[in-house]
């Protein structure tokens, strides 16, 4: 009971960091009068929520809140124990932080860095929670942390949800010119790459949750051998 609290402890500690720290800069960005930057100035008042990387952290933020709660439960009722909705839910919106955290490093900073803007641009300020440390930590409480079920296909299908969604909303706007397109899924304007792009993105998707959930059940599974060890023992 002892490795269950202290298992709940960190991931309280870790859900409640990508918790505020997303509010804190969500709520930065949002009443923000001017950017000090070029990449920030995009991004002010509402048009904060037009970038996925805030629409995946944000949600990863709310789920990473109930998990919290949850946590705090099972150390007050002395339990260990999550419901399959809420690690389903979590793994999908950490699929979309991976996303996030994967684009901006192999595919958006090598494009900065040939534009003369640096490789670590998309990496400073506030870019580096919503970029690379909160999706890292969302990571480690979905593989590491939240081993209370195992997971099958249809989980993983599911993680590509919130790529699709937000791809109903991203083409359009491109295509209309309403929003310029910041990630690039038409490479400069070539709208016949645009359906290239959306099926790549649908496959990382799905692909990231593949490998997620294989990853998960690993932890789990190599979980209950140290505990049939110890019991043996």
């Amino acid at each position: 009971m002892k490795k269950a609290f202290i298992k709940n402890i960190i991931a309280m500690i870790i859900a409640a960091f990508i918790a505020i720290s997303t509010t804190i800069i969500t709520l930065t960005y949002v009443f923000k009068k001017t950017g000090t930057d070029p990449e920030s100035a995009t991004a002010i008042g509402v048009n904060f929520f037009r970038y996925y990387t805030s629409d995946s952290n944000i949600l990863v933020a709310i789920i990473s809140t109930i998990i919290f709660v949850y946590c705090l439960q099972n150390i007050i009722k002395k339990k260990d124990e999550m419901p399959l909705w809420l690690i389903v839910l979590f793994l999908v919106g950490v699929t979309g932080t991976t996303v996030t955290f994967l684009t901006t490093t192999f595919f958006l900073s090598p494009i900065s860095a040939a534009m003369g803007n640096g490789y670590f641009t998309l990496f400073a300020g506030y870019l580096f929670f919503l970029h690379f440390l909160n999706p890292v930590l969302a990571l480690v409480l979905i593989l590491v942390l939240l081993n209370y079920h195992r997971l099958n296909w249809k989980h993983a299908l599911m993680c590509a949800i919130t790529v699709v969604i937000y791809s109903f909303i991203y083409t359009p706007c491109v295509l209309t010119n309403t929003w310029p397109d910041f990630y690039g899924f038409t490479f400069g304007g070539k709208l016949w790459l645009a359906p290239l792009s959306l099926l790549a993105m649908y496959g990382v998707g799905i692909g990231l949750g593949f490998i997620l959930v294989l990853l998960h059940n690993l932890t789990i599974k190599r979980s209950l051998a140290t505990e049939s060890c110890a019991n043996s023992n």
